[in-house]
């Protein structure tokens, strides 16, 4: 059965839905109407799917660069983004959620990699998370989750330098499962992991999805106590140097 939207085709193959990204003309960078469509699929998906996988078109160049920034008008609007709805629909989804990346990620596609349960990854793949460049504040648990997979010492790397790190890099930091070499070894390397959780059962995959989240979820629950936090979240969204570089970053992709 394949279901068609605006910003990406679904596809139900057995037990297995694919949510393929389909903005290639924009990087698959995530409107607010993609984001929906995104969480509105993963979760028609729970109701009858054992796995969830997220991709895009092949032979492209970026897998995901994030945010749509060009729709963009107020920084407060990327406080209040869709994409967080999406991210925390990735975490709570009852079905294991796998990334299937084969090109660059940036930013709020960084975090879908970051929040997937599984991650496969092609050799030409490459990570970023670049929001301290525009100074843009994200919700406790995104840091938390950083420390969950990549550890203190890497997270506090890939946050604060803003640089790229290849498929290999992430893999040895925690962020990949498997690197190869080609968009067939992909395919390949992700029907073996769906054989084997198709085997299982779907409550205890649950369950499983449901402990791991809490146990990060209880370093954010720490992270709100702690003095000064929140105040500085708020003064830096009303910070009007973020505002500047946000709407710096929009000027320059309208020349584009």
């Amino acid at each position: 059965m394949m279901t068609h939207y605006i910003n990406i085709n679904v596809e139900y193959t057995a037990d297995i839905c694919t949510i393929r990204f389909n903005r290639d003309h924009k990087c698959n960078a995530f409107s607010n109407a993609m984001s929906e469509e995104v969480l509105s699929a993963i979760r028609a998906a729970e109701k009858n799917c054992r796995a969830i996988v997220l991709t895009a078109n092949p032979d492209i160049k970026v897998w995901s660069s994030g945010h749509d920034l060009s729709e963009i008008h107020d920084v407060k609007e990327l406080i209040h983004d869709p994409m967080f709805d999406l991210f925390n629909g990735i975490i709570n989804s009852p079905v294991p959620i796998i990334c299937a990346i084969d090109g660059d990620v940036y930013a709020g596609g960084f975090l879908i990699a970051l929040f997937a349960d599984i991650v496969l990854a092609t050799e030409r793949s490459h990570f970023c998370m670049t929001v301290n460049k525009m100074g843009i504040p994200l919700p406790e648990y995104c840091y938390a989750f950083a420390i969950s997979v990549l550890g203190a010492r890497k997270a506090k790397e890939m946050f604060l330098c803003s640089k790229p790190i290849d498929a290999v890099d992430g893999y040895a930091q925690g962020l990949v499962n498997y690197v190869v070499t080609t968009p067939a070894q992909l395919e390949e390397r992700l029907s073996t992991l769906l054989e084997g959780i198709c085997l299982c059962m779907p409550e205890g995959l649950a369950y499983t999805k449901a402990v791991f989240n809490s146990l990060t979820h209880g370093m954010v629950d720490n992270l709100r106590h702690t003095p000064g936090i929140r105040q500085q979240y708020r003064n830096l969204v009303a910070n009007p140097e973020v505002v500047h570089r946000v709407n710096a970053l929009i000027s320059k992709l309208s020349r584009r």
